[in-house]
């Protein structure tokens, strides 16, 4: 009963830690692409109704490759890149920020 009772706390944790990560990516994301005057606004609202419907962390390369996929323009990809590689580390910061003070 305590090991059941010890997996179900890991579990739990666990699920916390990843939902701070993916809700201090997508504010984060967010919030930078708001604030950028390089995004465009027809892009900075294609970005905003797929950050509404959810998303993942994933690398670089993937964003780099549906960026491609939805055919956006170069310029707009490089500046969407670097936001999102910036919205990573400031969400994983916080992270380790609020396991350390747990």
């Amino acid at each position: 009963m305590q090991n059941t009772a010890s997996q179900l706390g890991a579990a739990i944790g666990t699920a916390l830690v990843g939902s701070i990560v993916l809700c201090g990516l997508a504010a984060s994301l967010g919030t930078s692409i708001a604030a950028d005057d390089r995004v465009s606004e027809p892009l900075r609202q294609q970005v905003g109704i797929v950050l509404e419907a959810g998303v993942s962390f994933v690398t670089t390369d993937q964003v780099s490759t549906a960026l491609d996929t939805a055919d956006v323009p170069s310029d707009g990809s490089e500046v969407l890149i670097d936001l999102y590689a910036d919205a990573q580390l400031r969400a994983l910061k916080t992270d380790c920020w609020s396991l350390a003070c747990s």
